[in-house]
């Protein structure tokens, strides 16, 4: 190999990695952007499901608010636990990924670091997977708890 064709694969390497890291970090800043935008849209939700659940009380079944209070606390139980075990994940995971780089010394700090960012590059990736299994668990029985009140008040004034 010639040095211009060196030359040629060290930046095509250079720029690959570039690339691989861009978009890590790009995806790792969308994912949490929207982890954040839509743990705020649940919240505001349940809090406006369970407003319009006690104001609709004296027009509705007991049945029909019965049925849509446990499918909102099913999806607020989910969402809860999903939370909650995401933060757990989070720390023994992070203690774990963090104790080489408290042990290194200035010869391995740079290989320690790289690891470090592909593994929380990693965790990330598994996160945005259970992200999606979550909310899907967390939205079903919230939109059928939803489309309950809806329909049945919609009934109700329609009468």
């Amino acid at each position: 190999m010639d040095l211009e064709q060196y030359i040629v694969q060290q930046e095509s390497e250079k720029r690959q990695k570039y690339l691989v890291e861009f978009f890590s970090e790009l995806s790792t800043k969308t994912y949490e952007r929207a982890n954040i935008y839509t743990n705020l849209i649940i919240g505001v939700g349940y809090v406006g499901f369970f407003t319009a659940w006690e104001n609709l009380k004296t027009y509705l079944p007991a049945k029909t608010l019965n049925t849509a209070a446990f499918l909102m606390l099913l999806s607020l139980s989910f969402f809860i636990f999903y939370e909650v075990a995401k933060m757990i994940w989070t720390a023994i995971y992070l203690q774990v990924v963090i104790r080489p780089l408290q042990s290194a010394t200035p010869e391995t700090i740079d290989a320690r670091i790289e690891k470090f960012n592909k593994d929380q590059n990693s965790l990330l990736f598994q996160q945005m997977v259970l992200w999606v299994f979550a909310l899907t668990l967390t939205l079903i029985p919230a939109i059928i708890a939803s489309w309950l009140i809806l329909s049945e008040f919609g009934a109700y004034l329609l009468k």
